[in-house]
């Protein structure tokens, strides 16, 4: 049988000495001249001669080779073989494997397609080892039926780039006539923003924006967003409506992503929830003014409406006293909750 290359073998050589490399090499199980010759033959049905391929190995033994193409072949142990380093070692590849497949504003497909990308970089028993646990996981997580996210992100990032307005549809999860969920436009009006970052919280991609003539931040779920497109006109700089500059700093104090003021808080908590404190808000973007017996006096900058949730999720552990506003909401509603609830 021909090899379909074989009238360009001596320029296709280098890239299937690569490929056999990257498919069947590992630092564990390293490949001899004569295995990669092997290889070569029964697999691309070319034939090397140890010197030729000696002299390909080198070339990618380089820096310059790393540099330009971000992985490197070794060789541990003279006599033992040689082994494609990758640009992404195992571990990285699966902390990004798995946090594609967290994203909920994915859909199924969307996620696959990024996963078979990510698998390439590996190695064949990386892939074999992966794919497994990746598809049963698929099955189980929930994804969104959105099929524009991907292509909305791309306009998304492109109008962010270019420093241009955005418009798209934003819907709402809804009951067809059959009773199916589906996403329904929340108005035929389409929105008009300032986009300014994308966001990725509890699963869930956002977009962080100014929503003109308000002059305060709003985000939007990406998944939520169809006819996504990029407007021609300048956008309002995120300094107008900030002046700090500092995303980071907003998303901590957008919890839950909610879209109403920022305000200075003060609660009273259990101490053995400061570790909660920690996870949801961050390490020093609050402070301990006092401790109590078991409790401990925390100041913080946080969206309202988002602490008023996070509060009641607490429940008995924390106690807020300031603003006098958000503690007297905490209470209506609790009064609401043992209203529904009473026996």
């Amino acid at each position: 049988m021909e090899n379909s290359f074989s009238h360009g073998n001596k320029r296709m050589l280098g890239i299937q000495i690569l490929d056999i490399l990257s498919r069947y090499s590992s630092k564990k199980s390293p490949l001899t001249h004569k295995q990669i010759i092997d290889k070569l033959n029964s697999k691309h049905l070319v034939t090397c001669t140890r010197s030729t391929l000696a002299a390909h190995i080198t070339n990618f033994q380089t820096a310059e080779f790393q540099n330009i193409f971000g992985c490197i072949v070794k060789c541990d142990k003279p006599g033992k073989g040689y082994y494609l380093e990758q640009e992404f070692s195992d571990g990285e590849l699966k902390l990004l494997i798995d946090s594609v497949m967290s994203i909920r504003s994915l859909p199924a497909n969307d996620t696959k397609i990024l996963i078979g990308k990510l698998l390439r970089h590996g190695s064949q028993s990386f892939q074999l080892r992966t794919k497994s646990y990746t598809s049963a996981d698929m099955r189980g997580l929930p994804h969104s039926p959105n099929q524009e996210v991907l292509a909305s992100i791309a306009v998304i990032t492109d109008a962010i780039n270019d420093n241009h307005k955005l418009s798209f549809i934003y819907n709402d999860i809804a009951l067809n006539s059959n009773k199916e969920l589906v996403l329904h436009p929340r108005s035929k009006e389409r929105y008009f923003v300032n986009p300014y970052r994308i966001m990725l919280y509890s699963g869930r991609l956002y977009l962080l924006c100014n929503t003109d003539p308000h002059e305060n931040l709003s985000t939007y779920r990406i998944d939520k967003m169809s006819l996504v497109r990029e407007e021609p006109s300048s956008i309002k700089t995120w300094r107008d409506i900030d002046k700090a500059y500092n995303p980071p700093k907003t998303m901590l104090e957008s919890l839950h992503m909610f879209s109403s003021d920022i305000i200075d808080i003060e609660f009273w908590i259990e101490e053995d929830c400061l570790k909660d404190v920690v996870d949801w808000f961050g390490w020093g973007y609050f402070k301990i003014d006092d401790k109590k017996d078991t409790r401990l006096l925390i100041r913080l900058k946080c969206n309202e409406t988002a602490m008023l949730f996070w509060a009641l999720s607490f429940g008995e552990y924390i106690e807020i006293t300031k603003p006098k506003e958000l503690r007297f909401r905490i209470r209506e509603v609790a009064q609401e909750i043992y209203k529904k609830h009473k026996i």
